[in-house]
Order: C-alpha cells, then sequence, then structure tokens
C-alpha cells in the first residue's frame, strides 16, 4: 500500500479507493494476499475468509494480521507469492485519475512501483547525541530524563497503551546499551521515511541506520 500511495502522490493527483472505505479495502487487500498462499498453506483461504467475514475491523484486525503473518511464515515460496497478490490487488482495484493505478502510472505517473530502481547513497552524521532519554509525547510535549520517562511509560501500561514489557525492556537498558555510535549493530530500516518510524530516535543515538524507502 505504501508503496502505491508513493507512486499515485508522485504524480500529483488524488487516488481513489475502490469502496471509499480504508477499512473494507484493507480487508479486502489482506485477504485477497493471503488466500494466495493456499497452494503452499492449505489453512489460507480459511483465514483469508475470517478476513472478509470480520464485522468489527477496527477492534479486531490485529487478530486477523497475526494470522496472516502466521501464514507467511509457513513457506518462503508462500510469502512471496503473498506480497506480490497484495500488490497486484492494490494496483488492479485503486484508481489514479479515474485509471486503474497500475494502467494510470504506467501511462506515464511516476514510473510505476514495480519496475523503479533504488538508488543508494551515504551520508555521515555530524550531529551530537542528547544528554539525557527523551520521550516525545505529542508536537508541543517531550518529556527529559529516566523518571519522567518512566514514570509515563507505567502510566500508559496501566492504561493499556503499552504492554508491560514495554515497560521492563526499557528501563532495563544500560548506559552501555544506548552507546550505539561505537556499537557492531547495524540496524535495517524498511519505509524509512514513515512518520511513526524509528529512524530519527536510531540516528540522533548515533546508530549506523540502513534505511530503505520509496521516493
Amino acid at each position: 500500500l505504501v508503496m502505491a500511495l508513493s507512486d499515485a502522490y508522485a504524480c500529483g493527483e488524488a487516488m481513489e479507493f475502490p469502496t471509499g472505505s480504508t477499512s473494507s479495502d484493507g480487508k479486502d487487500i489482506l485477504a485477497v494476499a493471503t488466500g494466495a498462499a493456499t497452494p503452499w498453506v492449505p489453512d489460507a483461504l480459511c483465514v483469508a475468509d475470517k478476513i472478509r467475514s470480520e464485522k468489527d475491523w477496527r477492534w479486531n484486525y490485529h487478530h486477523h494480521v497475526i494470522k496472516h503473518m502466521e501464514v507467511c511464515a509457513e513457506s518462503p515460496e508462500g510469502c512471496l507469492t503473498v506480497a506480490r497478490a497484495g500488490l497486484a490487488r492494490i494496483y488492479s482495484t485503486f484508481k489514479l485519475h479515474g485509471q486503474r493505478l497500475d494502467h494510470a502510472l504506467a501511462d506515464g505517473g511516476g514510473g510505476g512501483g514495480a519496475g523503479r530502481a533504488f538508488v543508494a547513497g551515504h551520508v555521515d552524521g555530524a550531529g551530537s547525541r542528547p544528554a539525557d532519554l527523551t520521550l516525545p509525547i505529542d508536537r508541543t510535549t517531550t518529556l527529559r530524563g529516566k523518571a519522567a520517562i518512566f514514570s509515563q511509560l507505567r502510566k500508559w501500561a496501566q492504561e493499556g497503551v503499552i504492554e508491560p514489557d514495554v515497560v521492563s525492556a526499557v528501563e532495563g537498558l544500560t548506559p552501555a546499551e544506548l552507546e550505539l555510535q561505537s556499537s557492531e549493530w547495524v540496524f535495517v530500516v524498511m519505509g524509512a521515511g514513515a512518520a511513526m518510524g524509528p529512524l530519527l530516535t536510531l540516528l540522533s543515538l548515533g546508530a549506523r541506520v540502513i534505511a530503505i524507502d520509496l521516493p
């Protein structure tokens, strides 16, 4: 979906969802993609049918996403087929300026997603690491220091916003584990430009990052 959206916006045009409902269209794409693994995973069709029949997608979608991932994990061939089927469903059902997305992009709208080549580059950061741990809450508020952050995390855990093990994991971090500048770890971030992704946080901690995204 990100690939399709990126190509659509590159054309400077608005994209039309098949039904106008992001929930319905999301269910359809996930169901079609999941069902495509049936030759390798016999239960895939059953999982796809349950996705289609879900009446309360807003609150129950995560159960189906987990089942979808379990199907993908059963077979490398099945997983690749699922990915291709999902993208094919997007390109054949979404519309760009009244045309099917795949046709519109092939006619001169950004080159399409399937044949686009990646371009690699290298950037050496020159910034300095923050002195304290920080946790952005919203556009205007950022908590600083372990005490304030841990207090907020515990509050979120009590309210059910995050799982308790998130609090335990963050509280258990040592200074050495946060020293990513000299670490041997290399982080691969797919969809690096996503607003809620970890790219900026990793870079601010001095991590080495392989960032992958579409233009």
